[in-house]
Formats: C-alpha cells, structure tokens, sequence
C-alpha cells in the first residue's frame, strides 16, 4: 500500500478533527481503517462500471476477477 496515501488519509482526518475542536486530535486506528475501506469500495465499484472487473455474488461475499484474464 501506498505510504503517501496513509499519510494524505491521516492529514485529511486530523484536519477534519482539529476544525471540529475534537479530541484527541490524532486519527484513530478504526477511523483510518473506514476511510481506506470507503476508498477501496468507491475504487472498486468505479472498476466494475468501467469493464476493468468483473463481481460475482457469493453465498458470502463478493467476488472479483480481472475482466479479460490476469494479464488483460
């Protein structure tokens, strides 16, 4: 994962929490965590419109594959 990516996410979370006047000030493990995942989603259903993956519904889960094969 990319380390500049972590720290943009950390920034963006204490910036939020300074401005509202929160404490503690620091992003939290959970809260850095829901961010990345919300990213992840938005990042992954943006792939599954455009054609680059393909989802499978599991019993489950959700499954993904590279649309075209690995090297597609």
């Amino acid at each position: 994962m990319d380390k500049e990516y972590i720290k943009g996410v950390i920034s963006l979370i204490e910036k939020g929490k300074k401005a509202e006047g929160a404490t503690p000030d620091y992003a939290l493990m959970e809260t850095v965590k829901a961010y990345v995942i919300d990213d992840l989603l938005k990042a992954l259903r943006e792939m599954c419109k455009d054609g680059t993956l393909e989802w499978h519904k599991t019993l489950n889960s959700v499954g993904f594959n590279v649309k075209g094969g690995i090297n597609g």
